[in-house]
């Protein structure tokens, strides 16, 4: 082995990844060390005593984990990272065996300092080792264990050429260059995603006091490890990339016949038709909308023109976490552009699915459920007349709130496809290779399928629904079935579009008949043995085409209430979001965030710390305010320009503090026009009077559906409170003031002290007592700018009229 190599991919995926590499050389293995082995022991007993399983999810040792595993599809319940595993059979009583001292010393470092250790026999790794992605060539042979299996494409794995050596990430370690009894000359990874640095360090320092060796850390400054001198440096390495760009070159016919631009797009010619090659970017790559359509174009072509593609199934209200994906799309596409690219970007809405359940927030419940198993397309709208259909409900709506966000789509309607018979071609592709499907699909599957299975299904044009069992296919266009009358029927799919694919199928369908460059999709899908991993093979074995660049993104979820749920009506719409955050906003939110991390949106006031952090990046990008460092300032002003709608002005809008929005607001009995008058002198231009007018809005949708009790107030216009004379005299003495002086907010925030000292009054009682006078609270906004706010004159005649009561 001469290098080990870790793809500069993974820390742009994961930014605080560092791994430790201790090198041992003719290590005696065979010795017995009781030592180690009584480390090991009195570390079990001790995680025993302090730790519990269903503790484990709120360590950030293993949830760190638990998330990188979900970024690359794979179910953390299922397969759980090494160190996960380990402590597991811990706590179920079970004493780790004792393998050799080597594997009981990392064992032992992995449960004291719960990171995963791994190793590999370095005089049974010839070649390169390679931290990085699976291209989808690499086999895998797991320990004591005969048959290999292909890894799928995009799994993080140790590999070297086509062997993968451990795969996702750690989990599971291969046959071939396992540690044993005989091993002399080794190579131990520990890894880390922790921000603090000293757990690694300190892990590999006492792991090397036990068995000596050599170390080093490796991060994303160096990134290449030479093992025979240990010497580091730094390497642009993404082989999971290079590995797909050179395997690009399959070409695949253009026989379609639709004129619509989607299969007419000279531009964009199949996109395995273009020779992947390594592409140098025109500008540094700070963001992760970059980094993704860079990838795109070293695997695809150097090309005029890409496909990206979204979609999603009507079959109820599209959530913000659907609306992820949509985002995601167009964020890329930005990307795209910036490099002088022109972007087609199909929102495929899946109208002709079937409707399989009845989501829980939706009216006519009994009209909905009468209708199951008809596509969603043929079902009537549950909110009256305002649209023809079910589907076309939900896609309306959705296509206006993307569009206030500024998302820039060609909207495309699977019922329309189906219905004009255009996929009648890709239907009897499909059928002609129903055993090769049904073979494909079975290795993903637990129980195979049946054997009268088809990839197809018929909605009989009585019942409108799928419920038919299909007889027969003569070879051409024409089908045999059974309706759930037990009548027999035929439809010829050329003429009569009432046939479409199972979703599995119906998806790379998509991919090859789009040309699709590129698409995303949630995590589910991506996971090991979903349908990106179906779908992906699927389009090579049916069209020989290969199928587009893709990453999964996180779930998201609401601040006290988790996940999106739409079945359970545990969702929030864009509409929702836009009552109170402005459009840039939600762009910005995820624009600033990487897709594979999940986040929560939030309603509470932690809503004002996301205004207070756009303005912040506002600054940043119109210069009036540094970032941490060069690097951050890049990429804050690539955030904003992404999440900026239309033309960026010349100089920074008017930004109006959120917090402050909203006491101004209260003031003046949520008046919107009579705030914007208090601010009036402020504005510089019709932008800024717009800008506040939208935030202002949000801001009293805010006040009036989800702020906390604190943040409200109403302006007293009695007073509420019975006061002593000591307090009436004090506040008669503040009133006179504000009446004889305009003070600062400096100013008058002093005069409150001097007021206190004079009159012998505790200050926390003086601010409590006016707070009391003013909205009937024990506290309120700071209290001299709140009063400069009400206006120093209108506190003025409330503080006398309370003094004289």
């Amino acid at each position: 082995m001469a290098t080990l190599k870790i793809s500069s991919k993974l820390f742009d995926n994961f930014n605080t990844l560092r791994v430790a590499a201790l090198k041992l050389t003719n290590f005696d293995n065979s010795k017995a060390r009781p030592d180690i082995l009584a480390k090991l022991r009195r570390t079990e007993e001790d995680l025993r005593k302090n730790l519990t399983k269903d503790s484990l999810a709120n360590l950030e040792h293993i949830s760190t984990w638990r998330r990188a595993y979900s970024s690359f599809g794979a179910k953390p319940k299922k397969y759980k990272s090494s160190v996960e595993a380990l402590i597991r059979r811990v706590l179920d009583k079970e004493d780790i065996p004792s393998i050799s001292p080597l594997v009981d010393a990392y064992n032992y470092i992995s449960l004291k300092y719960m990171l995963p250790l791994g190793a590999d026999d370095l005089d049974k790794a010839k070649e390169d080792i390679a931290l990085s992605y699976a291209s989808g060539k690499e086999e895998f042979t797991q320990i004591n264990a005969d048959e290999s299996k292909l890894v799928p494409q995009g799994e993080i794995v140790y590999k070297s050429n086509n062997i993968v050596l451990c795969r996702r990430w750690n989990w599971r370690e291969c046959d071939q260059t396992k540690i044993e009894a005989s091993s002399k000359n080794a190579v131990i990874y520990a890894e880390s995603l922790l921000e603090k640095k000293d757990t690694l360090l300190a892990a590999i320092t006492e792991l090397q006091e036990i068995l000596g060796g050599e170390f080093v850390l490796l991060c994303h400054k160096n990134n290449v490890l030479d093992t025979e001198t240990l010497e580091i440096s730094k390497q642009e390495f993404n082989e999971y990339y290079e590995s797909e760009a050179k395997s690009n070159k399959v070409s695949a016919p253009n026989n379609s016949t639709n004129k619509e631009k989607i299969n007419n797009n000279n531009n964009n010619n199949n996109n395995n038709n273009n020779k992947s090659t390594a592409v140098k970017p025109p500008f540094p790559l700070y963001h992760w909308a970059d980094v993704a359509a860079h990838k795109v174009i070293c695997e695809k072509g150097d090309k005029d023109t890409y496909v990206i593609q979204s979609g999603i199934t009507p079959s109820g209200f599209i959530h913000a976490g659907n609306f992820r994906e949509a985002i995601t799309a167009d964020l890329i596409r930005c990307a795209f552009e910036k490099r002088g690219k022109k972007v087609i970007f199909y929102y495929v809405w899946d109208d002709y699915d079937v409707l399989r359940k009845v989501p829980k927030n939706m009216p006519k419940q009994d009209m909905i459920k009468e209708n199951l198993r008809k596509p969603v397309f043929q079902v009537p709208d549950p909110f009256g007349d305002c649209h023809n259909s079910y589907a076309e409900h939900f896609e309306d709506v959705f296509e206006k709130e993307i569009q206030a966000v500024g998302i820039k789509s060609t909207y495309v309607y699977q019922r329309e496809k189906y219905l004009n018979c255009e996929f009648a071609e890709r239907i009897k592709e499909v059928l002609e290779k129903t055993d090769e499907i049904k073979a494909i699909l079975n290795n993903y599957r637990s129980e195979p399928l049946k054997d009268d299975w088809w990839p197809v299904f018929i909605f009989d044009k009585e019942t409108q629904r799928d419920t038919n069992e299909i007889l027969s296919w003569d070879g051409e266009y024409t089908l045999t079935y059974k309706d759930e009358n037990n009548k027999q029927k035929t439809v010829n799919f050329k003429q009569d579009g009432i046939v479409t694919l199972r979703w599995r199928i119906d998806w790379p369908m998509r991919w090859h008949h789009n040309k699709v460059d590129f698409e995303s999709a949630g995590k589910d899908h991506f996971a090991a043995g979903g349908s990106i991993d179906s779908g992906r093979v699927l389009q090579k074995a049916i069209w020989q085409t290969n199928p587009p660049s893709g990453f999964c993104y996180e779930w998201i979820g609401i601040k006290g209430k988790g996940e999106f749920a739409s079945s359970l009506g545990n969702v929030v719409t864009i509409t929702e979001l836009l009552e109170i955050y402005e459009p840039e906003m939600i762009r910005y939110i995820f624009a600033g965030t990487r897709p594979n991390r999940a986040f929560n949106l939030s309603f509470d006031a932690d809503l004002i710390a996301f205004y207070e952090d756009f303005d912040k990046c506002e600054r940043i990008y119109f210069d009036q305010e540094k970032a941490k460092n060069e690097k951050e300032e890049a990429k804050q002003k690539r955030i904003y320009e992404l999440s900026y709608i239309g033309k960026i002005p010349k100089t920074i809008p008017y930004q109006p503090s959120f917090r402050h929005l909203t006491t101004i607001l209260q003031t003046h009995e949520l008046d919107i026009d009579k705030s914007i008058a208090f601010l009036e002198s402020e504005l510089k231009n019709k932008h800024d009077k717009n800008r506040l007018r939208l935030r202002a809005q949000c801001a009293k949708n805010w006040l009036q559906k989800y702020a906390p009790e604190e943040f409200k107030f109403t302006v007293q216009k009695e007073c509420q409170v019975t006061l002593a004379s000591q307090e009436k005299k004090i506040l008669a003495e503040l009133a006179n003031k504000l009446e004889s002086h305009n003070f600062t907010d400096k100013e008058l925030h002093e005069e409150f002290y001097i007021l206190c000292k004079n009159n012998d009054f505790p200050t926390k009682d003086f601010f409590a007592m006016c707070y009391k006078v003013l909205i009937n609270k024990d506290k309120g906004p700071k209290l001299a700018s709140f009063m400069s706010t009400l206006g120093q004159k209108r506190v003025a005649k409330i503080l006398k009229a309370a003094a004289s009561s």
